[in-house]
C-alpha cells in the first residue's frame, strides 16, 4: 500500500483505535466495581450503625389484667375491632439515641413506656375512606432512662391483621433504616425499571400508531407493566420515606391489584386474533364488576376494602384462569405457534408466581414485597417485546411485498394498456378512413359506431393507467403558475359540446372576486374539475350542471371550493359509503346502460388527496347530487378573476391558416443550441419570414462563426457542454476583430423563474426567450430587435376557413404524450411535428447521461437533463420533462442523494418513451 493510500484510511485507523480503546476501559471499570464489591475488604469509615432484632419475652394483658406469653413476630386470637395489648420489659444497658422501630401492620398503635404514652400512630384524621390505617414504621426514641421499664404496645384494627405483630428492631434509627433498605430497596429498585420499561413500550406503541401508521399489541403490555410497578412501589415497606399520605397509597395499592388483570387480558386478546373475545368480554366484565363493587364500599365506608379484597380477587382469577385455559385450548389446536414467545413469557411469570407464593407464607406477617412477580413480569415484557419486533418485521416484510405487487400489477397494466392501445388505435385509424372516404349512410352509422366503442375503451385503459400511476405512488404533484380563467375555459369547451348533445343546461358561476393567476398543479385541477363534470354530465337525462368556484384566501394562499352540481339521477345512502371506491358503480340496475369503469370518482377522490383536500357528495336519491372539493393554492400578485359569463372565450368553429407577419429576406440570424431538434423547429418557424438562418450546436462553434459572419440577431441557448450561454456570451465579448460587437444576443433558456429575466439582462444579453418557443412571441421578439430598413410587413393573403382536420392514425398512437401541446410549437404542422420528434429519437442522450452519471460529473449531468427538460417539453412528453427539471434542480441544490434516487426510474422512463415514439414512427 502506497504512502498516500495508508494516510488516506488514517481516520479509519484513529476511530477503530478510539472504539477498542472505549470498549477496554469500560471492561477495565466494571471488572474494578465489581471487585470492590465481591472481593477487596470493607472500608468501615465510621463506627458501625447499632441494629438488631430486639427479642424479649412478650405477655398478652387482657382486659381484665390477666396476662398470657404471646410469640412476636406472630398472631395472637383477636376479632377485628378487638383491642390488642402486649407487654414485655426494655433492655437494662440503654444509650443515647436509641431507637425501637415495629410496624403497623395497618393497625392503629399506642406505645407506652412504665403507663406513659410515648408515641401514637393512626390516619383517623388523614385518610378519606375505610376505618383502617395504611402499614407503616413507627419508631419511639428511648433514652438510657428507659432501661429495664416496661414496655406496652396497644394495637387496633378493623380488618384481619387485627393480633398481627411483625418483628421489632432496636438500634440507631439510621441502622434501621439501613436494615430496612437492604431488604427492600431491591423491590423498589426493579419497580423503577418496570416503570420505564413499561412507559416506554407505551410511547412506542403510540408513535407507531401515529406516525407509522402500525398497531402494537405492546401498548397493553406496557399498561400492565406499569400498574404492576405502581402496585410494587405502594405497596413497598419503604414508601413512608417516598409519599406523604400513607392512606392514599393504601388505598391505590388494593386498587392496582384489582386493575391488573385488565390490561393483560386486553393484551392476550389481541394476541390470540380475537378468538376468545366473548370468553374474555364475560370475564373482564365480572372482573369490573368486583373492582367497582369493592371501591364503591370503600368510598362509602361501608366495607373496608381490605376485608372485601377477596371478592375482586376472584374476578382476577378468573381473567388469569381463562388466559390459562385459552392457552391450552391453542396448544391442542396448534395456534401456539403464532405467539410461542408470549407463551414463554406467560409460563416465567407463572413460575416467578409460584415463587412470590412462597416466599409470602414463609415470611408470614412481614408484608408481600412482589419481587419475584416482578422479575416474571420483566420477563414477561420482554417476550412481549421480541413478540413485537418479529410482528414488525414481518408486517414490514408483507408492506414490501405488497408495493413490489402493486408494481407489478402497474407495470402489467401499463404493458397491457400499452399492447391494446395499439390494435385499437390501428381500428380508429382504419375507421377514420371509412368517415372520410365512403359515402354510403348505413356504413358511416356502422364507422361511427365503431368510433364511439373505441373512445370509450381508449377512456377506460386511459382511467386504469392513471389509477395505477397514483396507486403506485408514481403520479406527482408538480405546481407551476397558471390562470384560473384559462382553467376553467378549457374545462368548459371539454364539456359543453357533451352537455348540448344531452340538451342540458351547463354554466360556470363564480366569484368575480377570485385571484385569478395561482399555483398549483393545474393538470391535476383540470382532470378533476373534468372529472366530476363528466360524471355529472353522463348521469343527468334532464336539468342542468352547474360549476360553481369560489374559495377564502389571504395574501399568498386560498382554499379553493369547486362544486359541481346537478339535477340526475342522485345516489343513495348505502351507495354513498361506497363511492370513492375503486372498480365500484353504485346503482347498477338503473345505470347498467352507462358506460365507465367505476374509477373516474375514485382516481379524483386520490389526486385530492394527493393535493392535501377533502372531497364530500350531497345527494338525495331521484333529486340528483352536489360534489364538493376543497384544495388549497397559493395565491400569486394580479387581477382578480371576473365574471367568467361574461369572459368565457368559445372555441372558434372555424380556424384561419398561419400567416407571418413579416418578410425579412437580406436578415441574417444566428441560432445556437446543443440540440438539432431545436434548431430544426426554431428554423422551421422562422422559414416563412424568408431570413437566413444560420445554426451551431456549440458556444465554440458559435464562436468560430460568429468571427466569419455578421449577423443581425444572436439566439444564444443557455444549458450546453463546455462553454454553457453565458461563459459564450463573455467570450464573444472578448473577441478580437469581432464583428457583432454590437449585435443583440438574446437568451434561449428553459428558465423561467421568477428573477431569470434580471440576471440575464446584468450578464449583457439584449433579452431572454423562454423554451419551448412560441411562434408569435418568437416573432414580436425578431421585429423588436432587427433593423426596420430589413422588414417588410407581410400582405395579408387570402385567408380560407376550414373546418378542424379529424385526428389521424398516428397522432392517435401519441395518445402517451401532449401532442396538443407539441404541435402548438410546430405551428400545427404536422409534418414538423414529426420531423421534431424524429430528431428527439435521433438525439437520444440516454447513453450520454448514464455515462455522466457513473463519472459523477454533475455538471455535465445538469447540462444534459436540462436539454432533456427542454426538447421533452417541445415535443409534448410532459412527464419526462418534469421529472428532468427535478433532476436538474436537485444538482442544481446539491441534492445528489435524491439524483441517485432517481436517475434509474428516470432513464427507464425516458429509454422507454423514445421506444414508444419510435415504435409509433416507424408503423406510420
Amino acid at each position: 500500500m502506497g504512502g498516500g493510500e495508508w494516510v488516506k484510511n488514517l481516520d479509519n485507523k484513529v476511530i477503530f483505535g478510539l472504539r477498542c480503546f472505549f470498549a477496554a476501559m469500560t471492561v477495565v471499570a466494571a471488572l474494578y466495581f465489581l471487585a470492590g464489591i465481591f472481593l477487596l475488604p470493607k472500608e468501615k469509615v465510621n463506627a458501625p450503625d447499632r441494629v438488631e432484632e430486639f427479642q424479649s419475652e412478650w405477655v398478652r394483658v387482657f382486659p381484665d389484667g390477666s396476662e398470657a406469653p404471646i410469640e412476636v413476630p406472630g398472631k395472637c386470637e383477636a376479632q377485628p375491632d378487638d383491642e390488642v395489648v402486649i407487654q414485655t420489659a426494655l433492655p437494662t444497658n440503654l444509650q443515647s439515641r436509641t431507637f425501637l422501630s415495629i410496624q403497623s401492620l395497618r393497625q392503629d398503635m399506642a406505645i407506652y413506656v412504665d403507663g406513659v404514652l410515648r408515641q401514637e400512630y393512626s390516619t383517623a384524621d388523614t385518610r378519606l375512606f375505610g376505618s383502617t390505617s395504611s402499614m407503616a414504621y413507627v419508631f419511639l426514641e428511648l433514652e438510657p432512662s428507659d432501661s429495664g421499664k416496661t414496655l406496652t404496645i396497644s394495637t387496633k384494627s378493623d380488618s384481619f391483621y387485627s393480633g398481627t405483630f411483625s418483628k421489632v428492631y432496636i438500634g440507631d434509627r439510621m441502622g434501621i433504616w439501613e436494615n430496612y433498605f437492604k431488604r427492600y430497596s431491591i423491590e423498589v429498585f426493579i419497580a423503577v425499571l418496570m416503570l420505564l420499561l413499561g412507559a416506554a413500550s407505551i410511547v412506542t406503541s403510540i408513535i407507531f400508531r401515529r406516525y407509522y401508521k402500525q398497531k402494537l399489541n405492546l401498548r397493553y403490555m406496557g399498561w400492565g407493566i406499569v400498574i404492576s410497578a405502581f402496585w410494587i412501589l405502594f405497596n413497598s415497606m419503604l414508601r413512608q420515606l417516598m409519599f406523604p399520605n400513607l392512606s392514599v397509597v393504601s388505598d391505590l395499592t388494593f386498587l392496582m391489584v384489582m386493575l391488573l388483570a385488565m390490561p393483560f387480558l386486553l393484551y392476550m386478546n389481541n394476541i390470540q386474533n380475537k378468538r376468545y373475545q366473548k370468553g374474555y368480554a364475560i370475564v373482564g366484565a365480572l372482573e369490573a364488576v368486583a373492582c367497582m363493587v369493592c371501591t364503591l364500599l370503600q368510598v362509602l365506608n361501608i366495607a373496608d376494602i381490605t376485608r372485601t379484597i377477596k371478592y375482586a380477587h376472584v374476578g382476577s382469577v378468573l381473567v388469569v384462569g381463562y388466559i390459562g385455559a385459552t392457552m391450552i385450548n391453542d396448544i391442542r389446536k396448534k395456534y401456539i405457534k403464532e405467539y410461542l414467545v408470549i407463551a414463554i413469557g406467560v409460563l416465567g411469570v407463572c413460575v416467578c408466581s409460584v415463587a412470590q407464593i412462597i416466599q409470602y407464607f414463609a415470611n408470614a406477617g412481614n408484608g408481600l414485597s412482589g419481587i419475584w412477580i416482578a422479575l416474571g413480569l420483566i420477563f414477561l415484557l420482554m417476550s412481549a417485546v421480541v413478540n413485537s419486533v418479529k410482528e414488525t418485521a414481518q408486517a414490514e416484510q408483507e408492506r414490501r411485498d405488497a408495493i413490489l405487487s402493486s408494481e407489478a400489477k402497474a407495470r402489467f397494466l401499463a404493458h397491457m394498456s400499452h399492447e391494446i392501445r395499439t390494435p385499437i388505435n390501428a381500428v380508429l385509424g382504419m375507421d377514420e378512413m371509412i368517415l372520410r372516404e365512403s359515402n354510403e349512410e348505413n356504413i358511416r352509422e356502422y364507422a361511427q359506431d365503431i368510433q364511439s366503442a373505441g373512445r370509450s375503451l381508449l377512456s377506460l385503459i386511459n382511467d386504469i393507467l392513471d389509477f395505477s400511476k397514483i396507486e403506485s405512488g408514481k403520479m406527482e404533484i408538480i405546481p407551476i403558475q397558471y390562470d384560473l380563467s384559462s382553467l376553467l375555459n378549457d374545462c368548459y369547451n371539454m364539456i359543453a359540446l357533451r352537455a348540448k348533445e344531452k340538451e342540458l343546461d351547463f354554466r360556470i358561476e363564480n366569484n368575480p372576486r377570485l385571484p385569478k393567476r395561482l399555483y398549483g398543479d393545474e393538470m391535476r385541477v383540470r382532470q378533476i374539475i373534468v372529472n366530476l363534470l363528466s360524471n355529472a354530465v353522463k348521469y343527468t337525462k334532464k336539468g342542468s350542471v352547474v360549476l360553481k368556484v369560489d374559495g377564502t384566501w389571504e395574501k399568498d394562499e386560498i382554499l379553493l371550493r369547486i362544486s359541481v352540481a346537478d339535477t340526475g339521477r342522485g345516489i343513495s345512502i348505502e351507495d354513498q359509503k361506497k363511492l370513492f371506491q375503486s372498480f365500484q358503480r353504485v346503482d347498477e340496475k338503473n345505470n347498467r346502460g352507462v358506460e365507465g369503469t367505476g374509477l373516474g370518482l375514485a382516481i379524483t377522490s386520490l389526486l385530492v388527496q394527493q393535493m392535501d383536500g377533502t372531497i364530500s357528495v350531497e345527494s338525495e336519491y331521484g333529486k340528483g347530487s352536489v360534489f364538493q372539493v376543497k384544495i388549497v393554492q397559493k395565491v400569486l400578485a394580479g387581477e382578480e378573476l371576473g365574471d367568467f359569463a361574461e369572459r368565457y372565450v368559445r372555441p372558434a368553429e372555424s380556424d384561419e391558416h398561419y400567416q407571418e407577419s413579416f418578410h425579412a429576406p437580406q436578415a441574417h440570424v444566428l441560432i445556437v443550441d446543443d440540440l438539432p431538434m431545436n434548431l430544426k423547429v426554431i428554423s422551421a418557424l422562422l422559414k416563412n419570414t424568408q431570413m437566413q438562418v444560420d445554426t451551431a450546436l456549440s458556444g465554440m462553434e458559435c464562436l468560430k462563426m460568429l468571427q466569419k459572419e455578421k449577423y443581425d440577431i444572436v439566439f444564444l441557448d443557455h444549458m450546453m457542454p463546455e462553454l454553457d450561454g453565458v461563459e459564450t456570451l463573455r467570450n464573444i465579448r472578448h473577441l478580437i476583430n469581432n464583428k457583432n460587437a454590437e449585435t443583440p444576443i438574446i437568451m434561449l433558456t428553459a428558465n423561467a423563474i421568477s428573477g431569470a429575466k434580471e440576471e440575464y439582462l446584468a450578464e449583457g444579453f439584449a433579452d431572454y426567450l423562454t423554451k419551448p418557443v412560441q411562434a408569435d412571441v418568437l416573432e414580436r421578439m425578431v421585429l423588436k430587435y432587427l433593423p426596420g430598413e430589413l422588414v417588410q410587413v407581410a400582405e395579408p393573403r387570402i385567408q380560407r376557413v376550414y373546418a378542424p382536420e379529424k385526428k389521424v392514425s398516428w397522432l392517435d398512437r401519441l395518445c402517451f404524450i401532449n401532442t396538443k401541446n407539441g404541435l402548438m410549437y410546430c405551428r400545427d404542422d404536422e409534418a414538423l411535428y414529426k420531423e421534431v420528434l424524429k430528431s428527439y429519437i435521433k438525439e437520444g442522450k440516454s447513453g450520454r447521461l448514464s455515462e455522466l452519471y457513473k463519472q459523477s460529473d454533475w455538471k455535465n449531468y445538469c447540462i444534459e437533463v436540462h436539454g432533456i427538460k427542454g426538447s421533452s417539453v417541445a415535443i409534448g412528453a410532459d412527464e419526462i420533462a418534469r421529472r428532468a427539471k427535478r433532476l436538474e434542480l436537485a444538482v442544481k441544490e446539491d441534492d445528489i442523494a435524491y439524483v441517485r434516487a432517481q436517475h434509474g426510474r428516470f432513464m427507464h422512463e425516458y429509454v422507454s418513451l423514445t421506444a414508444k415514439l419510435e415504435e409509433v414512427l416507424h408503423e406510420e
